[in-house]
């Protein structure tokens, strides 16, 4: 039998402790593949070096460090575990979203993560862990969950989705559809911090939207920055009190825009449907929590 086939048949992810500083404690060993004693290290002022034209996007993210190992067998396998810790939980499952498919084989690694041949990326708390894998045969998929959820058992951080995200109905919802858009929501550099989920519609899907603010006037600042910019294009606007209804001149093919707010959220949606539009809205709103996040 090919040594190859030795080390992947029996490829044991050993359960061992801290093995070093700087990073190293967060990677398993893995039995017939052999690494580096300590993982390479990247902030933000290098990771260019490291993903190039890519490292703005997870700087956007507020990005911290990343901790990057590469194991490798005597047959030419090869497996790359890169493992970003960003600021906050927002940004981990934020960053994560933004590279995950629409459909796809997703997994119970971590909070959740997806598989393609070669590659099992998922996220948990801060950290946003991506694997790669060359040459490893039928054992791809085996090999790359073990060591998945090795280092998963490792971050020190909870697994769960951001608890906001439960303010969404869950009736109608596209199952992995959930998204953190950390700025320049919908284009504007003012809106920031916003969750977003899909409904199902006959015509065209429906993507509600809540912004976590950091502050009550945060969210004030923000809803008054939009209200600007939509007089600055002439659009007609209906106000009432903590809510308005217009079509934003960056987005007119999706409807009217109704938004609401209260506290340090802003939620609302694109929909030509006025009662869709307050059904979904109304949920919303009792479903958010009361006060300042902790998250």
């Amino acid at each position: 039998m090919k040594k190859q086939n030795l080390i992947l048949i029996g490829l044991i992810i050993a359960a061992v402790g801290v093995c070093g500083a700087g990073g190293a404690n967060l990677f398993p060993t893995i039995a017939g593949l052999t690494n580096p004693e300590q993982p390479a290290e990247y902030t933000a002022d290098n990771l260019f070096e490291y993903i190039n034209g890519a490292a703005d996007v997870f700087i956007g993210y507020d990005f911290e460090h990343l901790f990057s190992m590469t194991y490798s067998g005597a047959d030419g396998q090869s497996i790359a575990a890169d493992i970003y810790r960003h600021a906050d939980p927002a940004c981990g499952f934020g960053i994560y979203s933004q590279e995950k498919p629409r459909e796809g084989v997703f997994l119970p690694v971590g909070t959740e993560g997806y598989y393609e041949t070669g590659i099992l990326n998922f996220f948990q708390g801060r950290y946003y862990v991506k694997i790669s894998a060359f040459d490893l045969g039928e054992h791809d998929r085996k090999t790359l969950t073990d060591l998945a959820q090795q280092i998963a058992s490792r971050i020190p951080d909870a697994a769960g989705f951001p608890e906001i995200l439960e303010a969404f109905p869950r009736t109608g919802r596209r199952p992995h559809s959930e998204h953190f858009i950390r700025r320049n929501f919908l284009g504007h550099g003012f809106l920031e911090n916003a969750f977003i989920c899909e409904y199902s519609a006959e015509d065209h899907p429906v993507r509600p939207f809540i912004i976590r603010a950091d502050s009550q006037s945060a969210a004030q600042s923000m809803v008054e920055a939009y209200l600007e910019f939509a007089r600055s294009h002439n659009a007609a606007i209906d106000q009432k009190e903590n809510g308005v209804r217009f079509v934003d001149p960056y987005h007119k093919s999706r409807g009217a825009l109704s938004m609401k707010w209260r506290d340090h959220y802003i939620w609302g949606l694109f929909s030509n449907d006025t009662a869709t539009s307050e059904r979904m809205l109304s949920a919303i709103g009792a479903a958010l929590p009361a006060g300042k996040h902790t998250e």
